[in-house]
């Protein structure tokens, strides 16, 4: 059963996969999402969500405060994961 996502923003459902990119200093809200994403300084993606994930490119780092597992995902992995989840990402204006 796939769950029902809404962009609190545009009280939209989110249907498809991909990047949902917002900003809180303009008044953007989180979208929903399945997984949030940043950018580490090492260049590699940091990832946070309760789901397992796994495959090449993909490394468990432990969990957050929140109880999310957290990982640490190269370019490639990252390209494929946008294609089946849909992930936040949480841009600065500086």
């Amino acid at each position: 059963m796939k769950a029902t996502l809404i962009d609190f923003n545009t009280k939209k459902e989110i249907n498809a996969p991909g990047t949902y990119i917002y900003c809180p200093e303009m008044g953007q809200k989180e979208p929903a999402h399945q997984i949030k994403a940043h950018l580490g300084y090492s260049g590699k993606w940091i990832l946070y969500t309760t789901l397992e994930l796994k495959g090449q490119g993909i490394k468990a780092d432990g969990t957050d405060s929140k109880g999310n597992n957290r990982y640490k995902v190269t370019d490639r992995a990252f390209n494929k994961l946008e294609t089946l989840y849909s992930i936040a990402f949480e841009s600065f204006l500086d």
